[in-house]
């Protein structure tokens, strides 16, 4: 399946006054929050696709984004990142990832050489932004693709076959984040 998710269109909606912004609401310059978001857009939505392999995970994701995100965000990335806010993302996080959140967070904090504190807020900024992106990707895919195909598409195909979490899996340490993360960081890499 073809990629339904292009990170570069996400990466052109985080202007570089925006990185500034968030980095200076969690403590970080700009070069550490440019680093630690190549690392975590990408952590996220691999987490996200991980988690659509459970049916019951991806009904609930998808409920979320079709309820919650629509895209509207996404026109005002700075303003939401000077608010400072990490209230919603923290507790979208906890609801839609559970105890998977702590792990992101440790792969964000390793990936970009935050510490797990700054590695925390800067996800639970960005979270709102990436199921913003989402729930506007979700709106504009024509037929009957939905929030998994698009997650799906971004892990590289149908996450139901346990085929492609192995080929993903390219350390065998039996989490698919990590890797799927460095795929992405190189996405973004290039357009940060």
């Amino acid at each position: 399946m073809k990629n339904l998710l292009d990170l570069g269109n996400l990466a052109s909606m985080i202007s570089s006054d925006d990185i500034a912004k968030l980095g200076s609401k969690i403590g970080l310059s700009s070069d550490q929050t440019q680093s630690a978001l190549t690392s975590s857009i990408p952590t996220l939505l691999g987490a996200l696709s991980k988690k659509t392999e459970n049916p019951e995970a991806a009904q609930n994701i998808t409920q979320t984004i079709e309820k919650e995100y629509d895209g509207n965000l996404l026109s005002n990335v700075g303003d939401f990142f000077s608010k400072g806010d990490t209230s919603q993302g923290s507790n979208m996080l906890q609801n839609l990832l559970g105890s998977e959140k702590d792990t992101v967070a440790e792969t964000v904090s390793k990936k970009s050489g935050i510490d797990l504190g700054s590695a925390s807020k800067l996800l639970a900024m960005v979270a709102p932004l990436v199921m913003n992106f989402l729930g506007k990707k979700n709106k504009e895919t024509p037929g009957n693709i939905g929030i998994t195909d698009i997650l799906g598409s971004f892990a590289g195909g149908n996450q139901s076959q346990n085929i492609v979490g192995k080929l993903l899996d390219k350390d065998n340490d039996g989490s698919v984040i990590d890797d799927v993360m460095d795929k992405g960081k190189g996405m973004l890499g290039k357009l940060f």
